[in-house]
C-alpha cells in the first residue's frame, strides 16, 4: 500500500508501506522513520503508521497537536480505511483506494521506505503521472533547508559622496577648485566619483548650497574646465559635493578617453560642448523625466520604462539604454534645475534596469507588485525556458511568507471539509489557499478533481 503526504510548503509525495513495520512519523532528526521537518506543527515523534493484515492503522504518540479526523482528535489505535485522510499536525496523509492506486508502478514514482526517511526521494515529474486527488510531485530536496536569496542591495548614488583619496582636489578660491593628477591618479577618481557626475572637494570653509563653483583639471599640462554647483555640505570629513553636469557630454567622453590612454592630452577639451538642445527636443525629456521620478517612486518600474511586465530581459534592457541616451542628450544647455532633475530620472531609470534585468530581483518584484501569471510561469518552467519551479517556489516564499502560512492553515480547513464530504466548503477552502499560494500545483489539481466530483 501507498500512503501520500500533502501540505503547502513542499507539495506531495508518496510512501509505500512496508509489510511488517511500524513507521514513526516526526519531526527530522529525531528518531523518525518518516521525517516531517517542513510542518511546525510536528512533534518530534508524532504518530505511527502500520500495515496490519492489509489495513492501515495509525497510533498517536502523545504528540502536542493531535492527529485529527475532521472534527474529531484521535486517540489510540485508529484503523484508516481507503480513501480515507487524517491531518497529522498540518500535513494531510491520505490513503489512497484501490482505483487511486496505479496497476503498474514505475520504481521511479515513489521508493521504498528505509529507516530513516532523509533526503533521498525519488522524483515524479507531475505532468507525466496519473493524477486522481494527488499527484506526486517532484519534492523536496529543492524546497527545504534552502537559504532563501537575499534581495540584492542597492546602494544609492550621492554626488559627491568622499571615497578614499581626496588629496587630488582642493580649491584656490572660494569659486575656483584645481584638480592636479597624473592619469593613474585621476583613474581612480574617475571611478569613484567623476564617472557618477560628482566631486568631492575637501574645505574647512565651504561655499553655500546652490554655488557655482569652475574646476579645473590640470591634465599633465593640458588643462580641461568644468562648471559645477555645490549640492552638498559634509561635516565629516568636511568639504563639499559637487554636481558636474557636463561630465555628460563631451567634455566628459574626452576626460574618460585621456584617463584611459586612448588619447595622449586633451586637444579641444575646453570647446564649447555640443549645441545645446532645441528647446521642443529638451520639453519631451524633462516631461519624459517627470513620468520616470513619479512612476518609479510608485513602484511601477515596468510603466517607467514603458515595458510590458513579461517582456524579456534584453528588451527591458535595451530600453532602458534608448530611454538614457534621450535624457542625457537632453543635458547640454539645460538651466540647472532642469539638469538636476534629468539625472535623477537617469539614476531611477538604471535602478529600474537593475532590478529588471537581474532574475532574483525580477521575480521579488513581480510577486511583490502583483504580475503573478502563475500558469504562465509554470509552464515555462516545465518548458525549460523560465525560473524552476522550485525557484518560483522559494521567490512567492520570500515575499509573501505570513500568506504561505495562512494557505497552510486554510488548506487544512479544506482537507477537513473533504472528509467531512462537504466538497461545496472544500473547493472554497482550496481556491482560497490557492489565491495565497499560487504555485502549490498539487493543491490546484486536487481542487479541479473536487470540482469534477461535486458535478458529478
Amino acid at each position: 500500500m501507498k500512503v501520500r503526504f500533502l501540505h503547502p510548503a513542499i507539495g506531495a509525495f508518496a510512501v509505500r508501506m512496508p509489510d511488517s513495520k511500524e513507521m514513526v512519523v516526526g519531526r527530522g532528526g529525531h528518531d523518525a522513520d518518516i521525517e516531517i521537518s517542513w510542518d511546525p506543527q510536528i512533534s518530534r515523534r508524532h504518530a505511527k503508521i502500520w500495515l496490519e493484515q492489509g489495513q492501515l492503522f495509525l497510533e498517536d504518540l502523545g504528540s502536542r497537536n493531535g492527529c485529527w479526523h475532521g472534527q474529531q482528535r484521535l486517540h489510540g489505535k485508529v484503523r484508516l480505511d481507503r480513501g480515507s485522510s487524517v491531518l497529522v499536525g498540518e500535513t494531510a496523509l491520505l490513503v489512497p483506494d484501490e482505483a487511486m492506486e496505479a496497476p503498474a508502478m514505475d520504481p521511479a514514482e515513489t521508493f521504498e521506505a528505509p529507516s530513516p526517511l532523509s533526503h533521498t526521494w525519488a522524483i515524479a515529474d507531475a505532468a507525466t503521472q496519473p493524477h486522481t486527488e494527488l499527484a506526486e510531485i517532484d519534492l523536496f530536496s529543492t524546497d527545504l533547508n534552502v537559504d532563501l536569496p537575499e534581495p540584492e542591495p542597492v546602494t544609492p548614488v550621492v554626488v559627491g559622496q568622499p571615497g578614499a583619496r581626496r588629496a587630488l582636489p582642493y580649491f584656490v578660491t572660494p569659486s575656483r577648485v584645481v584638480v592636479r593628477s597624473d592619469r593613474s591618479e585621476l583613474a581612480r577618481l574617475w571611478l569613484e566619483e567623476l564617472s557618477k557626475g560628482g566631486l568631492f572637494v575637501g574645505t574647512d570653509t565651504p561655499p553655500p548650497v546652490g554655488s557655482r563653483v569652475q574646476v579645473r583639471f590640470d591634465l599633465e599640462g593640458s588643462p580641461l574646465d568644468l562648471s559645477a554647483e555645490v549640492v552638498a555640505v559634509v561635516p565629516a570629513p568636511p568639504g563639499v559635493g559637487l554636481s558636474l553636469p557636463e561630465l555628460l557630454g563631451i567634455k566628459g567622453a574626452t576626460l574618460n578617453a585621456f584617463i584611459e590612454g586612448r588619447t595622449a592630452d586633451v586637444p579641444g577639451a575646453n570647446a564649447p560642448d555640443k549645441p545645446a538642445a532645441p528647446s521642443a527636443t529638451l520639453d519631451a525629456a524633462l516631461e519624459r523625466a517627470a513620468q520616470v521620478l513619479l512612476l518609479t517612486e510608485q513602484d511601477s518600474l515596468y510603466s517607467a520604462l514603458d515595458v510590458a511586465p513579461d517582456s524579456e530581459m534584453a528588451s527591458i534592457s535595451h530600453r532602458a539604454e534608448a530611454l538614457m541616451v534621450q535624457l542625457q542628450a537632453s543635458l547640454p544647455g539645460a538651466h540647472p534645475p532642469q539638469a538636476a532633475r534629468l539625472n535623477a530620472a537617469i539614476s531611477a531609470t538604471q535602478r529600474a534596469a537593475r532590478t529588471l534585468t537581474r532574475p532574483n530581483s525580477r521575480l521579488d518584484y513581480d510577486f511583490r507588485a502583483g504580475h503573478v501569471r502563475a500558469h504562465e510561469r509554470i509552464s515555462a518552467a516545465r518548458n525549460g525556458t523560465g525560473p524552476s519551479v522550485a525557484d518560483l517556489r522559494r521567490a512567492w516564499n520570500h515575499v509573501h511568507a505570513a500568506d504561505i502560512e495562512l494557505a497552510a492553515r486554510i488548506t487544512r480547513e479544506a482537507f477537513q471539509a473533504r472528509q467531512e464530504h462537504d466538497l461545496a466548503r472544500a473547493i472554497q477552502y482550496g481556491e482560497r489557499a490557492l489565491q495565497m499560494n499560487p504555485f502549490f500545483e498539487e493543491l490546484e489539481k486536487t481542487v479541479i478533481v473536487w470540482k469534477g466530483l461535486l458535478k458529478g
